[in-house]
């Protein structure tokens, strides 16, 4: 008798993990306290939870604050698989750095429960989403929630193929993980979901960009029909990166 074991997806030798070769992907919005308390918890992870969250094998890319709801703070981080992001949630979390900090990062948050669980789009360019550096400050994000029960890799296509021709290479796609929540300490939201993600050189050109697509009527069209008729919940967040 053969018998098939799991193997937990790896990294080539010598490659680092980033965002864009992560197997699984977290967009994790918070909504905090106040404005104010987005730079306190921004301030937080450059001391401490950057490094003590990489430490335990999980890579977080950049740091966001929404143009339009400035006590937002949104952020991703990735993992190399489904396993390894249980291992490392534990480690983390139940280690040190977090045991530490909890409670001041704890204080500045209202809700911290708006999380996405997901994975890249065949058709995604893996081009890095929310790096650290300055060379894109700004970004647009569209999440289209309670996608119909159909191929997601379809709508994908499409939703891919006309971002690109109206914003070019740097819009990446992602879709749910299907995988159950190994960490339920962690919830995640269930419903089938797109994000897309376009990270641009200067905010002008992201308010330009979502200036257009929100008035751009085949847009609309097309996310119309690939939700069918859905009762979807669509959001188009202006993000910039948090500075002092």
């Amino acid at each position: 008798m053969i018998v098939l074991h799991s193997i937990e997806p790896t990294l080539k030798e010598g490659l680092m993990l980033t965002l864009s070769n992560a197997r699984v992907v977290e967009l994790r919005r918070y909504q905090l306290r106040s404005p104010a308390h987005v730079d306190v918890l921004h301030d937080l992870f450059e001391r401490h939870l950057i490094a003590g969250q990489s430490a335990a094998g999980i890579q977080v890319g950049r740091l966001y604050r929404d143009v339009d709801a400035p006590e937002m703070f949104v952020w991703w981080r990735g993992f190399v698989g489904m396993p390894a992001r249980r291992t490392a949630l534990a480690d983390f979390y139940d280690g040190p750095v977090w045991k530490e900090h909890r409670d001041v990062a704890n204080e500045t948050m209202i809700d911290s429960d708006d999380v996405l669980l997901l994975r890249w789009a065949a058709q995604s360019p893996s081009v890095e989403i929310g790096g650290r550096d300055n060379e894109y400050p700004a970004a647009a994000t569209g999440i289209i929630r309670h996608l119909p029960q159909r191929d997601g890799g379809e709508i994908a296509t499409r939703v891919a193929t006309s971002l690109r021709a109206r914003l070019g290479s740097r819009a990446s796609i992602l879709l749910t993980e299907c995988s159950v929540n190994d960490f339920p300490r962690l919830p995640v939201r269930p419903e089938p979901t797109l994000v897309w993600h376009a990270p641009f050189p200067t905010a002008h050109q992201r308010d330009d960009a979502v200036a257009a697509l929100s008035a751009d009527a085949e847009w609309i069209d097309l996310i119309s029909d690939a939700c069918g008729d859905v009762e979807t919940d669509i959001e188009l967040l202006r993000l910039a990166t948090i500075s002092h």
